[in-house]
């Protein structure tokens, strides 16, 4: 190795840590080093620089890395004899050039180098290992050197250990090889050198001990770390600033160190953590590392005595039960202390117990004495979220500005209020009066408390109705209002000008109350209601400042309106003023492009209208009369717009007068979204109707002008789902027009679907009075739709397949949906007329064939739909047909599930298994004597090749299935599931 070699070598690897040097430069350092790497003698060029005093700690740290590569990757070009030498260097290494000046990356690419050797030859090869690293230790007990040590101790967890690494299964078995040679060799030794490096409390060496011995803990003999003195020097720590808190994690690790509840409850008595625990002093704002570090140790030991308590209640050794429960008893005061700390973390960290102690609590409550203790318990918990959980004042509620505290402490929240609902389902009448003082004391002042008080008052109370639902949303009237909790609280609520508080979150929470709690407000004096609706309306909710809270608002009034629309009749045409300006469909600004915001919450307003408009409550000359308001503008625009073709003057970029139209579309459609669609059509709402279905010609117009248009047609569908919902069987006359319109466009996967899904509505709603309309759609509809699914030849299940795959496999889901549809629900003559019979076979063989799909999803939906099929078809059109099904679908189905490929202890092939045994049981039903013949003369012996016994068993348990006093499906199913495992052995040894 020449002095020009040295110093290409060098300045290569120097050159790969110099931030400064040009990209070209620095990727000719990177290959000229890795060509290297590939060298059988790199080794040797690695310990000739790493012996050199002189060498610069870039270059040491790459030829770690080197020797690492060798080690890792090429350990084959290694002899014995070339390993020893590189031990020996590497140790001799560790004597002579470390130094408190060696920099930490060098130090650590060291240890990770003579770990990856360690890994190679221990213990076979270098079974002296640890005793060669504690000799050196011992002839040079300096810090330095001690630093070392415990930096290889750290590096060995880290490879063999820590549960945060990722291993295979080879590299785990090789951990626990280590591991065990580990716990044979030296572990006793290793604990010793812990306890002289604690004795001496060196302040960083100390930690460094206690960090490492917490990783070793978890997986050496306990016993060696809970002797007398051990005990003696952590609990002496717990009381030092500088250890208290590495002290903490050591005990933490103890505690939740795996073993049985005998022993668990032993350590914990014998280290008398909850006594210790409970005269701890701890200062969050001074220590806060501390402070977390002892809530998680109390929270770990909390659980494990909660768990030990649980499984003794469920084994009844009472004489652990009482012990595990006194010890919980001694801890639970200093919890709750922890619980009720200014530190958020230290509170959070323990309050994941406290649901889990309270829902303890409640499951064996005949084991809980509620008794003063318990009361005085439950009001620390209470009190300490009402402390807890407000908000800062300068708390920044938009999602996208918060920062990490902020996110933090809506999470912490969101554990307060779980707490709190746990606490209410035990201590009901505690809560209740709870919650009322607070909201009652909070709402008598609300100019004298700041906005996070009221806040959390009135965010309580919104919670309660999920402890109390019965009494919180169950209609109320004026007879059964006399006892009830929430109305005079929302009465409350209401009178309190709350909703003019200057601050939007307030505000927010009141809208979301009276939106709960509407049932309340249905009983309220009309001026109540009036000052809810305004309050709604004006510049506190829809037309607020904060975009989030008028959005808001705009879906919240929807929710309120809804339930009452009947009892707020008197309200419309007043509350139709006050929103009308709103309801104007505004032609697309080039800024409502830019922003990709069309006012997609105003949609909620015109549901809100059709709503109002749609109680039997209200006269049918006001009912016309907004109408006419709403709909007389839209079709004017409509009527301009396709009269001087305006929506040619559209780019792709600014579709404008295309979007408008999609809009006023897409508004029509929402505002019937109000009227009830459950049932006939109310009479008296006729009127109404006629505007919908005048409505529909422009909606055909548009489509037909713009039919290719993605945006129209998702809304044009929308609206047509609509009608067919909200019209009687007139639809019928209507609907063939438009969706022939929609076929005569149809050649893409999303245009067949939205036909496809309009007729499964159809059918669905009027069943066999749609069969001359289905009928002729048919063959049409599924002839494009097989050929757009590539007559199901794709496969969805690849992680890289594309969108065009997706939407075939949507599609071919929606066509076994259709055809469940059209056979479930009056309409199967559809497949046998005479205009559509000849799609039958093709019809069946795709239903086979979804069976074979790779998606498990596809399979279920054909098998389910193949039973519905065989139900509609089997037995009741000669036996030709029958024949065709039975041998089709038994022979494909069969060939499914004893196939290789067909996992039967899978999860996902249960449902299927259930299926194919529904499947036969329907063709019994079914078919009768004829199935049962075909299975025990033709298909179990020549397509599944049983013999006469497994026949004869076989059909004995099929010809039982559907008798429900011989229990036969449960026996066909145990018979069926014995048949399949005995079937695949068979094929296995085959």
């Amino acid at each position: 190795m020449d002095d020009q070699f040295k110093r290409n070598f060098e300045r290569a690897i120097v050159c790969q840590f110099d931030g400064k040097a040009p990209p070209n430069v620095k990727q000719d350092a990177i290959n000229y080093c890795n060509e290297l790497k590939q060298r059988n003698d790199i080794w040797q060029i690695a310990l000739t620089f790493l012996m050199e005093p002189s060498t610069r700690d870039e270059v040491r740290f790459w030829c770690f890395g080197a020797l690492s590569h060798v080690f890792n990757e090429r350990s084959q070009i290694l002899s014995d004899q070339d390993k020893l030498t590189i031990r020996t260097a590497l140790l001799h290494w560790l004597v002579t050039f470390i130094s408190e000046n060696t920099l930490a990356y060098v130090k650590n690419k060291y240890c990770e180098t003579l770990i990856h050797l360690f890994k190679l030859d221990y213990p076979h090869s270098w079974p002296s290992f640890f005793k060669d690293i504690l000799s050196i230790l011992q002839n040079n007990p300096n810090e330095t050197m001690i630093d070392m040590y415990l930096r290889v101790l750290e590096t060995i967890d880290s490879f063999f250990v820590a549960r945060y690494i990722d291993r295979s299964d080879i590299e785990h078995k090789r951990a626990v090889e280590i591991k065990d040679a580990m716990r044979d060799d030296c572990i006793p030794q290793i604990v010793s050198t812990f306890y002289t490096i604690l004795i001496a409390k060196h302040p960083s060496l100390t930690n460094s001990c206690l960090r490492t011995m917490a990783n070793y803990i978890d997986w050496i003999d306990i016993n060696l770390v809970t002797t007398d003195q051990f005990v003696q020097i952590l609990f002496q720590f717990l009381s030092e600033p500088e250890f208290r808190t590495s002290a903490c994690d050591c005990l933490s690790v103890l505690v939740n160190k795996g073993m049985n509840k005998e022993d668990k409850l032993k350590l914990i008595t014998s280290l008398q953590l909850p006594q210790l625990l409970s005269t701890t002093k701890i200062d969050s704002e001074s220590e806060p590392d501390f402070a977390e570090a002892i809530s998680k140790l109390t929270n770990e030991m909390a659980t494990q005595l909660l768990e030990i308590w649980t499984e003794c209640v469920k084994e009844q050794n009472s004489i652990l039960l009482n012990a595990s429960y006194q010890l919980l008893q001694q801890l639970l005061p200093f919890i709750y202390s922890l619980f009720a700390d200014k530190d958020d973390q230290v509170s959070s960290t323990i309050s994941a117990f406290l649901n889990d102690y309270i829902l303890t609590v409640k499951k064996h409550s005949n084991l809980f004495q509620t008794d003063n203790t318990m009361i005085q318990q439950f009001e620390v918990i209470l009190n300490t979220i009402k402390n807890k959980g407000q908000f800062t004042e300068d708390f920044n509620f938009n999602p996208k500005d918060q920062d990490e505290y902020e996110a933090g402490f809506l999470e912490y929240r969101k554990e307060l209020v779980v707490l709190f609902k746990n606490v209410g389902t035990i201590a009901p009448d505690m809560v209740k009066q709870f919650v009322k003082s607070y909201l009652t004391q909070v709402l008598s002042n609300i100019q004298g408390l700041k906005f996070s008080e009221i806040e959390l008052a009135l965010s309580l109370f919104y919670y309660t109705g999920e402890i109390f639902p019965n009494e919180a949303f169950k209609p109320v009237t004026k007879e059964n209002n006399t006892q009830n909790y929430f109305g005079p609280l929302v009465a409350l609520v209401i009178s309190s000008n709350i909703s003019s508080y200057p601050h939007s979150h307030i505000q927010l929470m009141y809208f979301e109350i009276i939106s709960r709690y509407c049932n309340h407000v249905f009983i309220m004096p009309d001026e109540a209601i009036g000052s809810v609706l305004q309050s709604f309306v004006d510049e506190r909710g829809i037309r607020h400042t904060n975009p989030q809270i008028q959005s808001r608002a705009k879906y919240l009034l929807l929710q309120f309106v809804r339930p009452l629309k009947d009892r707020l009749h008197t309200f419309v045409e007043q509350l139709f003023n006050f929103v009308k300006d709103m309801l104007v469909v505004k032609l697309p600004t080039p800024q409502d492009f830019a922003e990709k915001d069309f006012g997609e919450d105003r949609l909620f307003l015109y549901e809100t209208i059709g709503s109002l408009v749609a109680s039997q409550q209200v006269p049918s000359e006001v009912r016309v009369k907004i109408l006419q308001q709403i709909f007389n503008p839209m079709n004017t625009d409509i009527e301009e717009i396709l009269s001087k073709q305006l929506y040619t003057r559209d780019t792709p970029e600014l579709p404008i007068y295309t979007k408008h139209l999609s809009n006023i579309v897409n508004v029509a459609g929402q505002l019937s979204k109000g009227f009830d669609n459950k049932g006939p059509v109310k009479v008296y709402l006729n009127d109404a109707l006629e505007f919908f279905k005048f409505f529909l010609n422009y909606v055909m117009k548009i489509h037909s002008v713009l039919p290719s248009n993605r945006d129209i047609q998702v809304k044009v569908v929308f609206y047509y789902h609509r009608m067919i919902a909200l019209l009687n069987e007139e639809v019928l006359e209507i609907i063939p027009n438009t969706l022939a319109q929609l076929f005569q466009v149809a050649n893409s996967i999303y245009q067949i679907r939205d036909i496809v899904q309009l007729l499964n509505q159809l059918i669905q709603k009027f069943k066999e009075k749609t069969f001359n309309i289905v009928n002729e759609m048919f063959g049409p509809v599924l002839q494009k739709l097989f050929q757009l699914i590539n007559n199901g030849n794709y496969d969805q299940t690849q992680i890289n397949a594309s969108e065009e795959t997706r939407e075939m496999a949507d599609l071919h889901k929606m066509f076994f949906l259709f055809i469940q549809t059209v056979v479930s629900n009056g309409a199967k003559q559809v497949l046998v007329s005479d205009k559509n019979q000849f799609m039958f076979n093709s019809v069946t063989d795709a239903l086979i064939k979804g069976c074979k799909h790779k998606s498990v999803h596809h399979v279920n939906l054909a098998l389910s739909c193949l039973i519905h099929y065989v139900t509609a078809f089997s037995g009741q059109y000669g036996e030709q047909l029958d024949q065709y099904l039975c041998s089709n679908i038994m022979t494909e189905v069969f060939s499914i599930i004893l196939s290789n490929e067909f996992d039967i202890t899978e999860g996902s092939s249960y449902n299927i298994i259930k299926d194919v045994i529904t499947l036969q049981s329907t063709f019994v039903a079914k078919c009768g004597n004829y199935f049962l013949n075909y299975m025990a003369n033709q298909f179990l012996p020549n397509v599944i090749h049983l013999n006469n016994q497994e026949i004869q068993l076989y059909c004995s348990a099929l010809q039982q299935i559907n008798d429900k006093q011989k229990n036969g499906l449960e026996g066909f199913k145990q018979m069926f599931n014995q048949f399949l495992l005995t079937k695949k052995s068979s094929n296995n040894k085959q």
